[in-house]
């Protein structure tokens, strides 16, 4: 990767990186040099947004620092998860060089999105703002239990709130008693959350470094 945003080939990247989205459930991508000039960008979708986050130099020294980034961003209606690598020798696994260039990945969080999300949280999600989300009634579990996840920007402020809506019969028993109530409301959460962050890190991260490790191979078998 390091010698390709040097060179900037197009026709490898075109050949090399785009078919590897759809494997990996990426949305967007979008590779800087060094200096921060675009070296490729794609989107599934063949409709690219442009990330204009790279201009802002508080974001340019974060990334410096925290070389592995996730936040989200907006882009119209448009909510996306990004997350972010620098490009770095492959010989480099402790990663002390500077970084030669940076790599980014999205994902829509579109209804489609959400949808797989339902399926495996067994949940209704609904994406909030703080308006919103300040309306929510989590004290009632008559119909249903309520956890709000907030979703942070790159300098971690919150730009929206995912809610998770379950109707957990077999807990119940437990929320009938309102001794253990709270008890079993923040295990529950716990439990969730904890099974959210595992699906993302096999979802996305981990799907990054697999793509990130392939190109590089690529690159190699191909100069």
């Amino acid at each position: 990767m390091v010698q390709f945003v040097q060179r900037k080939d197009i026709n490898w990247a075109k050949m090399e990186i785009t078919p590897s989205l759809k494997k990996f459930n990426i949305d967007y991508i979008w590779i800087f040099d060094k200096n921060y000039s675009l070296a490729f960008e794609y989107s599934t979708n063949d409709k690219t947004i442009p990330f204009t986050l790279i201009n802002n130099l508080d974001f340019r020294k974060k990334i410096n620092i925290s070389y592995f980034n996730h936040f989200f961003i907006e882009n119209n209606d448009k909510l996306i998860e990004v997350y972010g690598a620098p490009i770095q020798p492959s010989r480099d696994s402790s990663r002390i060089t500077k970084p030669q260039g940076y790599f980014f990945v999205g994902r829509l969080w579109d209804r489609n999105y959400l949808n797989e999300l339902e399926t495996i949280t067994n949940s209704k999600i609904e994406i909030l703002d703080r308006n919103g989300a300040s309306k929510t009634d989590f004290r009632n579990y008559s119909d249903s239990l309520k956890v709000l996840k907030p979703l942070y920007n790159y300098d971690n402020k919150c730009i929206k709130y995912v809610l998770f809506s379950f109707s957990p019969v077999f807990l119940k028993p437990y929320f009938d008693s309102s001794k253990s109530e709270t008890t079993y409301y923040l295990l529950f959460i716990s439990i969730i959350l904890i099974s959210l962050s595992f699906y993302l890190y096999y979802s996305i991260i981990k799907p990054i470094k697999l793509l990130s490790l392939s190109l590089e191979k690529k690159w190699y078998r191909t100069y």
